[in-house]
C-alpha cells in the first residue's frame, strides 16, 4: 500500500496508533513500542525517505509528565534512526499531541544528535 501511494507521489506517515497500550504505567507497553519500531523501521528502508515519515507514536498522553514521555520517545527515536538514518521522523508532545505538550520539557523536544526530526502538535 505504501509503495502504491509513493508511486502516486504521495507522502505517508507511518506510526502506531495503539488503543490498548498504557505507556505511562506499563513498562511492557513501552517495550512493545520499542519492539514495534525494531520491526517496522527496517521494513521501511526500501521506501523513498522523502515520502515516508515515521511518527514515533500517534497522540501520546503522559498528562503532566512530559519528561517521562521525552525519555520514551528518545529511546524509540534512537531505534528508528539506527535503521533509517536518512528519515525525517515526526516527534509529538504529550497530552494527545497538543501544542502545550512540549511546554513542560526542560530540554528541546528534538535531540541534538537527531539531524532530521520535526515536531508535530494538534492545535488546541
Amino acid at each position: 500500500m505504501i509503495r502504491r501511494l509513493q508511486r502516486a507521489g504521495l507522502a505517508v506517515v507511518v506510526g502506531p496508533h495503539p488503543t490498548t497500550w498504557h505507556l505511562e504505567q506499563s513498562a511492557a507497553d513501552r517495550a512493545q513500542l520499542l519492539a514495534f519500531w525494531g520491526r517496522v523501521a527496517p521494513a521501511l528502508r526500501p521506501l523513498d525517505p522523502r515520502l515516508a515519515y515515521p511518527e514515533i507514536l500517534n497522540e501520546p498522553v503522559f498528562a503532566g509528565a512530559p519528561e517521562a514521555w521525552r525519555a520514551v520517545q528518545d529511546a524509540a527515536l534512537a531505534t528508528v534512526c539506527a535503521a533509517l538514518p536518512d528519515a525525517t521522523v515526526i516527534l509529538t508532545g504529550t497530552d494527545w499531541g497538543a501544542s502545550t505538550g512540549w511546554w513542560g520539557c526542560a530540554r528541546s523536544p528534538i535531540p541534538t544528535w537527531s539531524t532530521a526530526s520535526i515536531t508535530m502538535s494538534h492545535r488546541n
